[in-house]
């Protein structure tokens, strides 16, 4: 498991490198952070020129306990407490659709302020729960974020067990582009977001 998730990492710095200009060294011009996305006060504010967040899915993915096998694994203690996640646990009570609001809009303020005006945040987000979608929108959009072009639809390869045998599960994530109003539409330097998603994601 260690292993490959360095190579998968690496992999990823690689991909990028090959996307920029050749002068970019992932070893030194890439940083990988693993914490609370509530907090990145490691991030200066205003520096980041483009954003692409996947977000918990309300109470479609248990992810704290779908991940206690790697994390005891790895002689790790998992952090029930601090995940953000709609919960049907008894022993998790607390993690309502009301709390997930309030956490999830903390995580795209802290995104909010991170991102330069004038720039693009990308979201992939998926549930079946209308309730959900609407809780997702008042979050991003109260803090400031304007949506732009609809939405894509990111048809993934690799199926979940859910997705495989239920009829009714998602087996699409959607895909929707948001839009940091600079201080003057002059300062938006950064161009739009694609109209469809480009084949290199897919793969």
């Amino acid at each position: 498991f260690e292993y490959k998730f360095n190579r998968n990492v690496y992999s990823a710095k690689e991909h990028i490198s090959e996307i920029l200009d050749s002068e970019f060294n992932p070893e030194t011009d890439a940083r990988v952070f693993t914490k609370d996305g509530r907090d990145l006060s490691d991030i200066p504010d205003a520096s980041i020129d483009y954003a692409f967040i996947d977000p918990p899915y309300g109470d479609t993915v248990p992810y704290s306990e779908v991940n206690y096998l790697w994390t005891s694994w790895l002689q790790k203690d998992e952090d029930f407490e601090s995940e953000i996640v709609v919960s049907d646990s008894s022993e998790r009570e607390e993690k309502d659709e009301e709390l997930w609001e309030e956490e999830i809009r903390e995580v795209f303020e802290e995104v909010y302020n991170k991102l330069k005006p004038g720039r693009w945040l990308t979201i992939t987000f998926n549930s079946s729960d209308p309730a959900m979608w609407e809780r997702f929108n008042n979050a991003i959009i109260d803090i400031g974020f304007i949506p732009y072009n609809g939405s894509l639809s990111l048809d993934m390869k690799q199926k979940s067990w859910k997705q495989m045998k239920e009829d009714k599960a998602q087996r699409r994530d959607t895909v929707v582009n948001y839009f940091k109003l600079p201080e003057a539409m002059d300062d938006a330097e950064f161009e739009t977001p694609p109209e469809e998603i480009p084949e290199d994601i897919m793969e």
